[in-house]
């Protein structure tokens, strides 16, 4: 009998194993999001449009594991509506290739990371004139004469009188100097500003509010981010409206303003405004 028991599990063990092992194989592993508010530098990568709703993605070329999670090599995040995104998008209509370095702000919201650009630089060539490459670089076949003066070719003349005019994501800037070779964020800092969140057509949306007086009428759509994760919960916590103190960036993209939030703090009116 103990020895028919011994074999029974043994046949149990050898059916067992297999079954572990493949249940292993078959989840897949999940990597860590990376913390709100963490700084990207110069990381390499594509640039690609998603039909879905019109967004669009940057594509890592390498593997990026020092930032509090894992981005592999190939993964891809949304990049936010921003000023940036908006000259990165013209840029890459002139380019063969929509190859980029990026710096950019990781965001997190309800559970997936974004990035907000803040500095780009193209890493491919222009399109020409017929959409095949040119090149940025100074036209070589320049003689020396023996009197020190500098003598053009007549080929080379005419290969710059032709040539399409070389042109950056700089040249969108009527402020930055010729020795800028990347492209910066445009964007500007909102500081203690009161009003209310509400929801446009489904988008949260930032209303300025001014407690009786007069305010601004400019409305702006919240980025998503912990901070406005944290806003939400507290709108649904209340079923009356919240006035919010909030600060962060305003940024502008294909003429509309977005807000990426950095504070909302609850105002308290004790009942002397209504709201």
């Amino acid at each position: 009998m103990r020895t028919r028991r011994t074999k029974f599990a043994t046949m149990v063990l050898c059916v067992a194993l297999p079954t572990a092992v493949l249940a292993g194989v078959a989840q897949p592993s999940t990597s860590p999001l990376i913390p709100d508010g963490t700084v990207l530098q110069a990381m390499d990568g594509t640039l690609t449009r998603s039909d879905a709703n019109d967004l669009w993605l940057f594509q890592f070329a390498r593997d990026v594991n020092s930032v509090g999670g894992v981005l592999p090599a190939g993964s891809s995040l949304e990049v936010l509506p921003s000023s940036i995104l908006d000259s990165m998008v013209a840029d890459a209509n002139d380019r063969l290739l929509p190859r980029y370095r990026l710096s950019a702000l990781v965001t997190r919201y309800r559970g997936s990371n974004y990035l907000f650009p803040t500095y780009y630089l193209p890493l491919s060539k222009l399109k020409g004139a017929d959409g095949s490459e040119t090149t940025e670089e100074p036209a070589d076949g320049i003689e020396t004469v023996s009197d020190g003066a500098m003598e053009i070719p007549d080929e080379v003349l005419e290969r710059m009188r032709t040539r399409r005019q070389a042109r950056g994501p700089q040249r969108r800037e009527t402020d930055e100097t010729p020795a800028e070779t990347g492209h910066r964020a445009r964007t500007h800092v909102l500081v203690d500003r009161v009003g209310f969140i509400e929801f446009n057509e489904g988008y949260p949306t930032f209303v300025p509010d001014g407690l009786g007086r007069n305010v601004s009428q400019t409305r702006y759509e919240l980025l998503p981010c912990s901070m406005l994760e944290q806003a939400e919960r507290r709108l649904a916590a209340f079923p009356q409206p919240i006035r919010f103190n909030v600060a962060g960036l305003v940024t502008e993209y294909q003429g509309k303003k977005y807000l990426l939030l950095q504070r909302a703090i609850r105002v308290y009116n004790y009942g002397n405004f209504g709201g």
